[in-house]
């Protein structure tokens, strides 16, 4: 489910700095993350709770040129968008909210040069694995998605350790258009920031 709102005043200025505090004071006592760009735009976005199994969240207000747009998003658990989300129409994609990721090749890089500098794989990382776009969802392969998983598989070569007709998980993750980064904990069965793959 979406909900987006836009306004027009001589005030816009003061809404957006109100909205947007209220949100980041919001967002601390849910421990949700804040992804912002001062003046521009301020997204809370809250996962999926893995005691209740609840939805995840988004709420955002945007300041673009004369408009404030507002607005939340609710998806189905896992981070995967109700069933109407793939017939939506075109002009709905768009948001005042910037997007940094534009493609699965720009996601690829995206996710890659997180992983590099953090140093969660071997010193021959990426050279040692393959990506592939393999998503959790149920929808359509050509479904809107403001998000691309990729899962890393390892690579066998012929003569060396491990099967060369498997490809064993590594991990999976989910970029996000907005430039955000979740993990798919294997045990647990759920996406969570991604801040808990760098404390495994």
């Amino acid at each position: 489910m979406e909900l987006r709102a836009w306004r027009e005043s001589e005030d816009l200025s003061e809404i957006y700095e109100r909205a947007s505090e209220y949100l980041q004071e919001s967002a601390e006592q849910i421990g949700a993350c804040v992804i912002d760009s001062p003046g521009c735009y301020t997204l809370v976005h809250r996962l999926p709770d893995p005691t209740d199994r609840e939805s995840d969240l988004d709420f955002w207000i945007a300041l673009k040129n004369d408009t404030l747009e507002y607005g939340y998003r609710v998806r189905s658990f896992y981070g995967e968008m109700i069933y109407s989300w793939p017939y939506i129409p075109g002009e709905a994609h768009t948001s005042a909210i910037p997007v940094e990721v534009h493609t699965y090749d720009e996601a690829l890089s995206f996710l890659i040069e997180r992983l590099s500098e953090d140093n969660i794989y071997r010193a021959t990382f990426p050279e040692d694995v393959s990506f592939n776009r393999e998503y959790m969802d149920n929808m359509p392969k050509d479904a809107y998605r403001d998000y691309y998983d990729i899962a890393i598989r390892e690579v066998h070569e012929p003569g060396g350790r491990g099967d060369p007709n498997t490809a064993p998980i590594i991990d999976r993750f989910r970029i996000y258009n907005r430039g955000e980064i979740i993990w798919w904990h294997p045990y647990m069965g759920i996406y969570m920031p991604y801040e808990e793959k760098l404390n495994r």
